[in-house]
């Protein structure tokens, strides 16, 4: 049985400490009545190890993305906002306690090896009238799954 479902409830648990966290799927939008500031989650890909024969415990891979959301109307700059929200963001994925705590594979002096791996973020500014100001921050996450047949 893959850890996976319960890494993802662990990360949206855990990203909910910051602003309220919603899954997103690629074709689905989020709903009309939900408005920014908010965080949302989403599974790009996995990658399963090789299987080695009926059962095996290997290292595996999931790669996922949230996006942080603001109004560009805030009454603070929105690429400060920004910036300060996916600061805590990080943290609370990085905090190591639980729910993520025990799930992902510890962090070691290897960063292409951590439990973590933040990718570089990017920032999306509105237009003029535009509705809203987003950064988006990819990551990977190692961590150890049992594969049976």
């Amino acid at each position: 049985m893959t850890k996976l479902p319960a890494i993802l409830d662990a990360a949206q648990t855990a990203l909910s400490t910051v602003l309220p966290t919603y899954r997103w799927l690629d074709g689905r939008g989020l709903s009309e009545s939900i408005r920014p500031p908010l965080i949302a989650l989403r599974l790009v890909s996995d990658r399963p190890p090789a299987m080695v024969g009926r059962q095996a415990q290997m290292e595996a891979a999931a790669l996922f993305e949230i996006f942080v959301a603001v109004p560009p109307d805030s009454a603070t700059d929105p690429d400060a906002q920004l910036a300060a929200l996916l600061w805590r963001a990080r943290a609370a994925l990085l905090s190591g306690d639980p729910p993520l705590g025990g799930l992902v594979r510890h962090i070691t002096e290897d960063p292409n090896h951590s439990g973590i791996v933040f990718q570089d973020s990017l920032y999306d500014h509105p237009e003029s009238g535009g509705d809203i100001a987003r950064v988006r921050q990819p990551f990977l996450l190692h961590y150890i799954d049992l594969i049976q047949e």
